[in-house]
Parts: C-alpha cells; structure tokens; sequence
C-alpha cells in the first residue's frame, strides 16, 4: 500500500482519538516546558552559590523546596509527557493497522523495529478490520 493510499482511506476516519492524544501531548509539553525553566533557573542559582562558596548541601536547597522536591516537581511533567506520547503512539498504531498497513510500514514510520510494533499493538483498541478496498489496493 503506498502512503498515498493510506491518506485517501485515512482522509474519511474520525480522528477525534488522534487529535484528543495530540492536544494532550501539547498540554504535557507545556507543562514540562514551564518546569523545566523552573529547573533551569533553580541550577544557576545552584551554580552562583556554589561559586560564593555556599556548602554544596546548602545549595542545593531552593528555599523550603528539598533537591528531592525539586526532583520530583520535574519528573511527574515528564511523565505526563511520556505518557502522552505513548497515546499519540498508540492512536497511529490503531489508525495505520485499521487502514491495512503492515506492521513493517508502521515500524518505518514511528522509527522503530516491527517487534515493538507488535508490542504496542497488543495494547491498542483494534476492533474494527481494514475496509475492503483498502485491503484490494493492497494487493495490487
């Protein structure tokens, strides 16, 4: 099947799962955006009193925020981040397979091996086969 054909046959899908994954990808990238900058500017403060000659473990304290606090105002982003990717992953996995394409393509196309493919697959909500012309022009 080339790409192509898969846009046409994508062209009449709903893509609200989709958009709703991307949106939320956006979201998570906003969040860890802001931070991150909060992180930044936490590290040259860091960096400023380790030069005046502030004891590292006095520097490391950012006002009543511990280095694991700060830590973890970062990690949770990042999660949410992760996850949000893992369902925009996940929406195109559905979407390609459902409009017949292999899971060789797929892997090409997310930049990844077939085997990972495979894996994310199980996890996608694919009830529905290719549509039958679809399945056709794959064949030709």
């Amino acid at each position: 099947m080339t790409m192509d054909t898969y846009r046409r046959g994508v062209g009449v899908r709903d893509n609200t799962k989709a958009i709703a994954a991307l949106e939320q990808t956006l979201e998570a990238s906003a969040a860890l955006r802001l931070e991150l900058l909060r992180n930044e500017a936490s590290t040259r403060r860091m960096v400023h009193e380790l030069r005046s000659g502030v004891p590292f473990a006095d520097a490391v304290q950012d006002g009543a925020n511990s280095a694991m606090e700060l830590r973890e105002r970062v990690n949770d982003p990042l999660d949410h981040y992760r996850e949000a990717r893992r369902l925009v992953r996940m929406a195109m996995i559905e979407d390609c397979l459902r409009a017949g394409l292999s899971r060789g393509r797929i892997a090409a196309l997310l930049g990844v091996t077939r085997q990972r493919v495979t894996i994310l697959a199980k996890d996608v909500d694919y009830r529905d086969p290719p549509s039958v012309d679809l399945r056709m022009l794959r064949r030709a």
